[in-house]
């Protein structure tokens, strides 16, 4: 493949992948969304059927709060401590436990890694097999 075929594929991917963050389009690159962690086994019913659970939400590898975790796509801001304390009782523990930390699902957390090591690594090899001058060795 030539260096402008190439170069195209790229943009074409790089467009793709910008159309909505990595996260959103199921793309698992580590630190570009949000974790959420389960935290209590036992919840709040909702109206709608489904339980709120006392849960924790890092935003990319730094920021994390505390938050009324649903599933792995949905949860409920929490406005303060107060309200985690209340889903921390409802989930049979007597005050907030220390956030978890980012390895809480270590499956998860190596999947991403591999695929940023995978996509670095293809990256590599492809600009690796292109001359300066835009042709690919013989």
């Amino acid at each position: 493949m030539n260096f402008a075929a190439r170069t195209s594929l790229a943009a074409l991917a790089l467009a793709v992948l910008t159309i909505s963050t990595p996260a959103a389009a199921g793309i698992p690159i580590p630190c570009t969304g949000d974790k959420s962690f389960k935290v209590a086994e036992k919840g709040i019913p909702r109206p709608d059927g489904r339980t709120v659970y006392l849960g924790y939400k890092y935003s990319y590898c730094f920021k994390g709060e505390w938050i009324g975790y649903i599933d792995d796509r949905s949860y409920v801001a929490l406005s303060n401590d107060g309200s985690a304390l209340m889903l921390a009782m409802a989930g049979g523990m007597k005050q907030l436990p220390a956030p978890p930390g980012q390895l809480s699902n270590p499956g998860a957390f190596w999947v991403e890694w591999l695929w940023a090591g995978l996509l670095g690594f293809g990256l590599m090899a492809s600009l690796r097999g292109t001359k300066s001058d835009g042709t690919v060795p013989a």
